[in-house]
């Protein structure tokens, strides 16, 4: 029988297509819809850049199609694999990422496309505190997080949160508390979602 090992580290990127109209509505009405798209495709791009200074193998999770220019042109420029998100609302989305990667690799980290304080540095704390705790959460300035990272198998955590509300955070903790799930924490750092996290990073 062949044994098939799983590799280390992965961290995967959730992005949309920075063309998109839906980008950073909430920013929008204080940016203008073409600043507010150049501001997140600025973004991503950050993000990118810190996974592959990371080390860490990368993949970027599609919000729309995988064919769209901007994720192939991510995906020449810093060799990383492209997925598609898959499931009806955002839980499902990371669920299903997460499932897949814990299949492929020992410790999987998720973050979105919209921190600009992730460091290397950052991502590397969450791979090694995936070595005491099977979860590790990256805590976010508005009560949400911006780096939820899994070893072993993936926590049923993401069914039915409040999303985008400044109760994310605890309810996650308590939801793994209640599956007996043992968790650590990162510092806080501020995601840009509303006009406030903005003027916050300047």
């Amino acid at each position: 029988m062949v044994v098939r090992l799983r590799k280390p580290t992965l961290v995967q990127v959730f992005a949309k297509d920075p063309q998109s109209p839906k980008v950073k509505t909430r920013l929008q009405p204080m940016l203008g819809q073409v600043a507010a798209q150049q501001l997140y495709h600025r973004l991503c791009w950050q993000t990118l850049e810190t996974v592959k200074d990371s080390g860490y193998a990368c993949q970027l999770w599609t919000a729309t199609s995988k064919q769209r220019p901007f994720f192939r042109h991510c995906q020449q420029h810093f060799r990383c694999h492209l997925r598609q998100q898959r499931g009806q609302d955002l839980g499902q989305r990371m669920q299903h990422a997460l499932e897949a990667g814990l299949r492929q690799y020992r410790q999987v980290i998720l973050i979105g496309s919209d921190c600009p304080e992730y460091t290397p540095a950052y991502l590397r704390q969450a791979a090694t505190q995936l070595q005491q705790t099977p979860v590790v959460i990256g805590k976010a300035l508005d009560g949400g997080y911006v780096l939820i990272a899994m070893q072993g198998q993936c926590a049923p955590i993401f069914n039915h949160m409040p999303w985008s509300q400044a109760d994310l955070r605890q309810k996650t903790q308590r939801r793994l508390q209640r599956l007996q799930r043992a968790y650590s924490l990162l510092p806080a750092l501020n995601d840009l979602d509303t006009p406030l996290d903005l003027i916050k990073n300047r």
